[in-house]
């Protein structure tokens, strides 16, 4: 795919965007490898040219990307006109002349046979393929052809996640130059936090009645030569089962990035029973009329009309002054304490702070009853609940009052001087 780009066979098993905005990215693949500019790894002399195997690829550190078909055949033609070698020569011609897969690849092998069999050959490639890498210019020329792109891998203060699902128990390899994941553990986590305790019962209940199984889900899954069709639910599940959550502990993600999944289109409700990857057309006018109003219309407006409803709200309210204190402080998110006189050990509340300057609170359980009980202990200070537009004083406050007709409590505390 890297060297045929989206005229490859396996360019539609990978969710790439062919046409981005900026016109050196179309039909190219950005690989974010270089540790420098590119202009200044290129004048560095850490980016060239090599031959690997019947290959003639970019190389850079430990990384390597093919050259198009093209490309390699023009090289191969020069060496070939260097070293007169017919064989060469007809094996480069037909590389920049066929297009099928096949025949491509039917001609790569035949110039890698050719290059094995002749030194001379073999030493002429190599020697054009240094003088090229020592001359920036004509590197980059060439590197401008291809179906990808090399450009740093991090710019600014930006952290670098990467998507990937941790078993239990399995840390993140040691040597990934990355921040963290997205955060499908945490996000696991936060989902077994918000299964009601009394739930399991019934879960366990549904599953044994839809399957005809006596066992739960767990202990059938876990045995061997399981072969129910639900037998791939455990397949796929990297080893990481439902946890019952039956305490009230909030817990702090001990350092792990996380990063919120946000697809572009789902900054409002999204009722699809789909997965987000499964792209649909998004209606770029009517997000950008909604993000108007957020500056202009009241939370309680905007969430009296369901198309205005936006996951964004509370956010884009505080982030002008909570930001700059969350934004330069190495806090973590910090619990706050939040209790029920009726079940201390199931509270219904989840609540933390964040550098002190910003709390957010909302319902443990989101469907069964009691979803405004319990209360949230908030620091000393005077705080503004962004959602409700209200003032109020640190101290012991209901759930019910902090939230209104809202799903989320965002307080934001008063700093003096403060916009």
């Amino acid at each position: 795919m890297l060297a045929r780009g989206e005229a490859s066979p396996s360019a539609p098993w990978f969710d790439i965007d062919w046409s981005p905005p900026e016109a050196g990215l179309r039909g190219r693949v950005l690989l974010p490898v270089p540790a420098d500019h590119y202009g200044r790894e290129l004048e560095a002399g850490t980016v060239g040219l090599e031959r690997e195997g019947g290959w003639l690829v970019v190389r850079y550190a430990e990384h390597c990307a093919p050259l198009d078909p093209v490309t390699t055949g023009e090289l191969l033609a020069e060496t070939a006109s260097a070293a007169s070698d017919a064989t060469l020569g007809f094996a480069a011609q037909a590389m920049t002349a066929l297009t099928g897969d096949a025949d491509v690849e039917h001609a790569r092998e035949m110039a890698a046979g050719r290059l094995a069999t002749d030194p001379d050959a073999a030493a002429a490639l190599d020697g054009l393929l240094s003088t090229i890498t020592a001359d920036p210019d004509r590197l980059d020329a060439i590197l401008c052809r291809q179906h990808h792109r090399l450009a740093r891998w991090a710019t600014a203060d930006a952290g670098l996640v990467v998507e990937k699902i941790c078993a239990r128990g399995e840390p993140l390899p040691a040597d990934w130059p990355v921040d963290g994941t997205t955060g499908y553990e945490v996000a696991a986590a936060v989902t077994g936090l918000q299964l009601h305790p009394d739930g399991r019962r019934k879960l366990v209940a549904a599953w044994q009645e839809h399957t005809g199984h006596s066992a739960t889900f767990r202990r059938f899954a876990s045995r061997p030569g399981a072969r129910s069709p639900s037998d791939r639910c455990a397949r796929t599940s990297s080893g990481s089962w439902p946890r019952w959550c039956t305490s009230a502990t909030a817990t702090d993600a001990g350092g792990t990035s996380l990063v919120p999944d946000t697809y572009q289109g789902t900054e409002t409700w999204d009722l699809s029973l789909v997965d987000p990857d499964n792209r649909r057309p998004v209606d770029l006018a009517a997000l950008a009329a909604m993000r108007r109003r957020l500056g202009t219309t009241s939370p309680a407006a905007l969430w009296a009309d369901p198309s205005g409803r936006a996951a964004g709200t509370p956010s884009t309210r505080w982030s002008r002054r909570g930001s700059r204190c969350v934004g330069r402080s190495p806090d973590r998110s910090t619990p706050a304490w939040a209790t029920s006189r009726s079940a201390p050990r199931r509270t219904p509340v989840v609540a933390f702070t964040r550098a002190g300057a910003v709390l957010v609170a909302f319902p443990r359980f989101t469907v069964a009853a009691g979803t405004g009980a319990g209360r949230v202990d908030v620091p000393k200070g005077r705080w503004t609940n962004v959602c409700r537009g209200t003032l109020l004083e640190g101290g012991p406050q209901p759930l019910a009052t902090l939230r209104g007709n809202f799903p989320v409590v965002v307080l934001v505390r008063d700093v003096p001087g403060a916009n």
